[in-house]
């Protein structure tokens, strides 16, 4: 067995110790130091103790530990792996979070993109929908809001659709909550009998207030309605919008107008009967409440009546004297909508 120099052996002795084996399983770790004594004792050197010699190794190893510290005893690349570990969960944990937040998101904006798809035809129906109650206009309401909440939502990304539901949002509210100005008492009124003609032949439906079916209090109110939103818009005067608002929300019955129902009304006078009535005593837009409180009727002047008549099941037109009509023959309370009572 050859002996190597004394200076030469120490030098090879320290890169033994520096070395590195690799083990596919575990990674890099420190030559085993039962390998470095025997190969030590080889040369004819005196080795050092197991205890000092794994100390001495472990510090060479881990430099940046102490020789006391537990930790050095685990290799670096298990403390790294297990930091790493816990990294990946913590990152994993973190990740499968996000996702299943950004799902859920997804979801709920599929639902309510295509709740927003449904409300276009439940709008369209439930403003088309002859009957008119308080509960539908609500619904109807609340499905405008919810039409403009989605236009405003998935159109916010573009600048341009995002500009114009804003502006014509301001520009209607401020509109509505601007004062009103004084009108023309005899234009409304040649209005509002033109939009009472156009109800001609519209069948009757009870309860109904539009073109697709009408009664006798919803013609004289839908007339009304039309006219002033129409006017309001056509003048830019918010005062008569608000009140075709404020009509089309406060429902009225026949017996109600007679009873200057929330002051749209005022009271007149009464007589026995349409037929026996000087029809100079009215205005074109005057309305007839029967003394039952079943049945009103509006004048249009010249001698001529309209009325969502439940006999004919429409609107007709009918000039006085009506001696076969009963509604022509009964007692009525003659009245005023205030929109058109001349001061």
């Amino acid at each position: 067995m050859d002996i190597l120099p004394k200076n030469h052996l120490a030098a090879s002795v320290k890169q033994r110790i520096a070395e590195r084996c690799f083990d596919g399983s575990h990674g890099i770790h420190p030559v085993d130091p039962t390998k470095t004594i025997r190969f030590v004792a080889e040369r004819r050197l005196k080795p050092a103790s197991a205890s000092s010699f794994k100390r001495r190794s472990a510090t060479r190893a881990f430099p940046n530990t102490m020789p006391g510290d537990k930790s050095a005893r685990l290799p670096s690349f298990r403390r790294s792996a297990t930091k790493r570990a816990a990294q990946d969960l913590s990152q994993l944990c973190f990740t499968d979070i996000a996702m299943a937040g950004r799902t859920a998101w997804e979801t709920m904006k599929k639902l309510w993109f295509r709740s927003w798809i449904a409300l276009w035809p439940i709008t369209i129906v439930l403003f088309l929908y002859p009957i008119n109650n308080r509960l539908l206009r609500i619904g109807l309401i609340l499905s405008l809001i919810g039409l403009w909440a989605g236009c405003l939502c998935f159109g916010w990304r573009r600048r341009i659709a995002r500009f114009v539901l804003l502006s014509c949002t301001l520009i209607v509210a401020g509109f509505l909550i601007c004062p009103g100005r004084n009108y023309a008492t005899e234009g409304l009124r040649t209005v509002y009998v033109a939009s009472l003609r156009s109800f001609e032949g519209t069948r009757y439906i009870w309860g109904g207030e539009n073109k697709r079916g009408i009664d006798c209090s919803g013609l004289v109110r839908a007339g009304l309605i039309k006219a002033t939103f129409q006017q309001g818009l056509l003048t830019l005067n918010p005062k008569l919008t608000r009140f075709a608002l404020y009509l089309w929300w406060h429902d009225a019955s026949a017996e109600a107008l007679g009873q200057e129902y929330r002051r749209q009304t005022k009271y007149l006078f009464a007589t026995s009967s349409i037929n026996e009535l000087d029809q100079n005593k009215v205005m074109p837009g005057d309305i007839a409440v029967t003394a039952s409180g079943v049945h009103v009727l509006a004048c249009l002047g010249g001698s001529e009546w309209i009325e969502a008549d439940p006999h004919f099941g429409k609107v007709v037109i009918i000039k006085v004297p009506a001696e076969k009509n009963p509604w022509f023959q009964e007692p009525v309370k003659i009245l005023r909508w205030r929109e058109l009572d001349v001061e």
